[in-house]
Formats: C-alpha cells, structure tokens, sequence
C-alpha cells in the first residue's frame, strides 16, 4: 500500500511526464532514493519507464534501482538495453547484488555479461552464482571487515578508511 508520501511522488512524476518537463523531471529523478523511485517505476508503462531510466546520471543509481524493481518491470526495462552498459551497471553493484541481478537472465544473457565485466568483478559474482537462491551461500556477502577486538572506535574508523582508500588507488 502506497502511503502519502509515494502517492504524491508518483502523482507529480506522472504530472512532469504528461507536461514534457525534462529538466525537472532529471532533477527529481536522480535526487529521489532507488526504493522510492521503484515504487514509480512499477505505476508507468514501459515507455516512460525507459525514459526515466536514460534520465538517470548515476551508474551506481540504476544499480540500486534493478535490485528495488519487481521482476517483470526489471526484466522489460532491460530487455533492450546495451549489454556493455548493462555490464557497467552491474559491475559497480555489490557483488552479491550483482550475483542475484545475473541469476535473473537467461544463461547466454548471463554469459555474455559476465564476459564484459571486469575480471575480479566477473570472479567473485561467478563464486556467488554457484550456491541456490534459497542457501545460505546464496545470500552472503563476500565483503566483510576484520578489526582486532581492542581497537578502539578511532583506531576502527581510521582502519576502515585506509582500506576504503586503498581500494580507490
């Protein structure tokens, strides 16, 4: 059930569609959350669903959004859509987001995507993809953090960043 909120961000979205108003639309677009901006995407036909997904700026923002979409508003949102771009996208999603993205395509889409990511990336969703859906191997993460147990708050953050920064280098 739709509270307030959703329903009045359904309403003005569909208001911005009907009036052509792309710059707001852009705007409201890539400031609205992925859960949120999926409750949208499950009120629109196809069409302004194809829209609103090529007015997205983020990368990371459509990631979000695949894994927030009902399975067939996904599946015919990106029925059409590049597989290079396709591939990108879920690249940079948490590999085990990525993993349950994949395992929703048939084999030779899944394949074929898999080919284009990169190499650690394809890795580490292949692992995942290995255990069934409904296991626990299936809806693990593989990324984790190990702190000593006497590290204090201070020396945790700062462990926790160093990490982070490396892993942007």
């Amino acid at each position: 059930m739709l509270n307030k909120k959703n329903k009045l961000l359904i309403d003005s979205i569909k208001r911005l569609i009907r009036r052509g108003a792309v710059t707001h639309l852009r705007k409201m677009v890539n400031k609205v959350h992925a859960a949120d901006l999926a409750l949208v995407f499950n009120s629109l036909p196809l069409s302004n669903q194809k829209l609103l997904f090529e007015m997205i700026e983020s990368l990371e923002q459509k990631g979000l959004l695949f894994g927030e979409l009902e399975e067939d508003v996904f599946i015919n949102l990106i029925e059409d859509l590049d597989l290079d771009l396709l591939a990108k996208i879920i690249d940079i999603m948490p590999k085990d987001d990525a993993a349950d993205i994949i395992g929703r395509f048939p084999v030779e889409k899944s394949e074929s995507i898999l080919e284009r990511m990169k190499q650690e990336g394809s890795e580490e969703v292949e692992d995942l993809l290995k255990y069934g859906n409904d296991t626990a191997g299936g809806i693990m993460v593989t990324d984790f953090i190990a702190l000593r147990d006497d590290f204090t708050a201070k020396r945790a953050i700062e462990s926790i960043q160093k990490e982070y920064l490396e892993k942007e280098k």
